[in-house]
């Protein structure tokens, strides 16, 4: 008999968690019967060819709905395995909850560093993100039976948590190829990207905690040694970089860009810098290494398991970006969409 799996995301609609779901549903209906559990009807529109059926759009996109479309799935379907692929504090709660008490084996996906992020929150925040992710988050881990993290520092952080290592598999966000090949961009360069010098491209929101400040204390440094490098930052704007006005023809905000634009971004720059201050795996890390574009990016979280172009201070940052030619375009293969497939089918095939 087929083994069943229902993969849940819930209310989740961005475009990270949309390549999430098309990534496991491919992976995971070459071996198995697989279903997603959504209530966005938009949602399962553009995901719901990589599954074998979706359900859940008869219900709200709020907890309780949620919660009613976990519980009727479970009992129309009786699948064997339920997998969180969002939201781990609360979808992990909830499917934990449900696939417990029905007796369903339950894996759990640990993205981001969730268990930290309290650490970097303003002070209003602190208190609720901790009660968030340390408090809601932490039952999900002894109601699973299986884990996937997005590499060997997110597993670290779960064996601190009680986690064994022969539970946890490894599966970093998947890139498609396809959405990154040169052919594709050539002619299409973004008005943003300057007609003459180098660029050094950030995407991502621009905000304290994804190192904002950083590049504040920085861009005059790399400026006064590099006159040619022009720093362009896509993302919704949250906090906007401020530079001394010597400085600021050399920042451009673009703002928020629809996802699909992204790979031109990054096909006509020369370095993707990254210097958040807390991260998992993100997803552009490995977007940027596709396009051909190299990387430099703070080690935190899992970036050291896609790019050893990693820095820790100030000095080391400004010493990379005005040196960026100097620095390798790490292989980018071991991401792609069909090398990670076995691994999906490897998390479930331990539980069966």
């Amino acid at each position: 008999m087929s083994t069943t799996i229902g993969v849940f995301t819930g209310s989740a609609s961005s475009f990270n968690v949309l390549l999430d779901a098309s990534h496991a549903g491919q992976a995971l209906s070459e071996a198995y019967t697989t279903h997603l559990l959504s209530t966005d009807g938009g949602f399962v529109s553009d995901v719901e060819a990589h599954f074998d059926g979706a359900y859940g759009l008869n219900e709200s996109s709020s907890i309780a709905g949620e919660i009613a479309a976990l519980r009727s799935y479970v009992h129309s379907e009786t699948p064997d395995i339920l997998i969180q692929l969002t939201n781990p504090p609360v979808h992990g709660m909830i499917v934990g909850t449900v696939a417990k008490a029905n007796g369903i084996k339950f894996i759990y996906r640990y993205s981001g560093d969730r268990f930290n992020v309290h650490k970097l929150s303003s002070l209003s925040n602190k208190i609720p993100h901790f009660l968030l992710n340390n408090i809601v988050g932490r039952p999900p881990l002894y109601l699973a039976d299986g884990y996937i993290t997005m590499g060997p520092y997110g597993a670290s952080v779960l064996q601190k948590h009680g986690v064994s290592d022969d539970d946890i598999e490894i599966i970093p966000p998947a890139i498609d190829r396809i959405r990154f090949e040169t052919g594709r961009l050539y002619g299409q360069k973004p008005a943003a990207i300057p007609d003459s010098g180098a660029v050094a491209i950030s995407v991502g929101r621009v905000s304290r905690r994804k190192g904002k400040k950083v590049l504040e204390r920085t861009i005059p440094r790399i400026v006064d040694s590099r006159d040619d490098l022009h720093f362009v930052l896509v993302g919704p704007i949250q906090d906007p970089v401020c530079v001394s006005d010597e400085y600021t023809t050399h920042v451009t905000h673009v703002g928020g860009v629809p996802p699909e634009a992204i790979p031109r971004y990054l096909s006509f720059s020369d370095v993707l810098v990254h210097p958040s201050l807390i991260e998992g795996l993100p997803r552009v890390i490995l977007e940027s290494l596709a396009s051909g574009t190299p990387v430099i990016a703070r080690e935190v979280g899992d970036i050291g398991f896609a790019t050893e172009n990693t820095f820790t201070t100030d000095d080391e940052f400004v010493e990379m970006v005005s040196s960026f030619e100097d620095q390798r375009l790490d292989d980018v293969e071991d991401f792609c969409v069909e090398s990670l497939h076995v691994r999906y089918q490897n998390v479930v095939r331990q539980l069966k």
